[in-house]
């Protein structure tokens, strides 16, 4: 006799307040003198889902920064409409996966498809990239820091 399939509630949190939208990647959150310290609690990395329409919309946390009782959250991933429920946007407990390629020497700005290759198992969806230029030989020695684009 096989066991019955239990159902999987997936660990997404309702935030504490209500967020407010700023801008298509930005929203902020009030944390008066930083008790809930939410810049720490959602940090980069951080998955978020809301609903716009009758869609979900997903990103995650590319920063957050804590000023004058506000948490400004910066996005990576789908934009935040205007006029869209933010009492629906909720929070995921695990961050999003990350996969790194490293490639040596230089690159024209229009290469494609010459950092790697990653087969996923499963089905996913890409919420962004970003690319890092390092120059070892300098930045061993303090003259240079990495450089990072976003996109």
């Amino acid at each position: 006799m096989s066991k019955p399939k239990k159902s999987i509630k997936l660990p997404w949190f309702y935030l504490p307040f209500t967020p407010v939208r700023t801008a298509e990647r930005t929203f902020t959150l009030a944390d008066t003198e930083n008790a809930g310290k939410y810049d720490l609690m959602c940090q980069r990395g951080t998955v978020f889902k809301w609903l716009d329409g009758t869609d979900y919309k997903m990103a995650c946390i590319h920063s957050a920064v804590y000023a004058d009782d506000v948490v400004t959250f910066t996005l990576m991933g789908d934009t935040i409409s205007e006029g869209v429920d933010m009492t629906t946007m909720q929070y995921f407990i695990e961050k999003a996966k990350t996969i790194t390629f490293t490639v040596a020497g230089n690159l024209p700005s229009n290469a494609t498809e010459v950092a790697g290759y990653f087969p996923v198992p499963y089905q996913i969806k890409l919420l962004g990239a970003e690319k890092q230029r390092y120059d070892y030989y300098n930045m061993l020695r303090g003259r240079l820091a990495p450089t990072i684009s976003t996109f």
